[in-house]
């Protein structure tokens, strides 16, 4: 996963597949861009994870960004 931070205000991410077999939540570094990545299960039935939610470093959920 790549993304920014310019406020640095993003602590870590949930991102979660549909059917809830597989979920990621890595811490993202304090950076204004990031790549953070995890190895996916060999037995994943897609590696689209369309449910990504951003917390800051209190667990507050953050707006999306480009609102």
């Amino acid at each position: 996963m790549v993304g920014k931070n310019p406020d640095l205000k993003i602590n870590h991410i949930v991102a979660k597949s549909n059917d809830g077999d597989f979920s990621f939540t890595p811490q993202i570094p304090k950076e204004e861009t990031f790549a953070v990545y995890e190895k996916l299960p060999t037995d994943l039935k897609e590696t689209f994870l369309p449910d990504i939610t951003f917390y800051d470093v209190n667990e507050q959920l953050l707006e999306p960004l480009g609102k």
